[in-house]
């Protein structure tokens, strides 16, 4: 409480967890390789919606003699994963729980591990899409020596992070 007896806003570090794991969907979540060069990237929203799916390849010219490399860049519609979008609806369910219902700290604390849970879905299931696309057998021309593996950004690993501290901080009810 102040000066004046009324009790002063209070940052909670459950908060401040959830509203970084949320705001950390809005960067690079995924990244799409085709033999060790990225052709492909995705947004925790992106993912989450199945929307702005950039995908960038590189031509070579016509002329052999030169190594130049042209890159296009386009936007697709992507796979709208179920498991990115329950992540982050649980992860502004538990903002708006921290901000106002401070006593709700175990159900918190629950919803953030949900969160987790549903970040750690996310991942099996964009590296099964991923193996699953692209491990049909070819055996001829060009296509049998590509080789697409997912590599996922420290963005996500934050995100995930994030929601497990929202976790514990919600558990303890600490506060700043």
């Amino acid at each position: 409480m102040d000066a004046s007896g009324k009790s002063s806003p209070k940052i909670r570090l459950s908060s401040v967890a959830f509203l970084a794991g949320i705001l950390l969907f809005l960067l690079p979540f995924v990244n799409i390789k085709c033999n060790e060069q990225k052709f492909a990237s995705n947004t925790g929203i992106g993912l989450a919606f199945g929307t702005n799916y950039k995908t960038t390849s590189q031509l070579k010219s016509e002329d052999n003699n030169i190594d130049r490399k042209v890159s296009i860049t386009e936007k697709q519609s992507g796979k709208m994963y179920v498991a990115a979008l329950i992540a982050l609806l649980l992860g502004i369910t538990g903002l708006i729980l921290t901000m106002l219902r401070p006593g709700t700290g175990k159900l918190n604390s629950m919803i953030a591990v949900l969160a987790a849970l549903a970040m750690v879905i996310l991942l099996l299931q964009i590296k099964y899409d991923v193996r699953d696309k692209s491990g049909r057998e070819i055996t001829e021309g060009f296509s049998a020596n590509l080789k697409v593996t997912v590599e996922f950004t420290a963005w996500y690993y934050l995100s995930l992070v994030s929601f497990l501290a929202a976790s514990f901080f919600g558990y303890r009810k600490k506060q700043l």
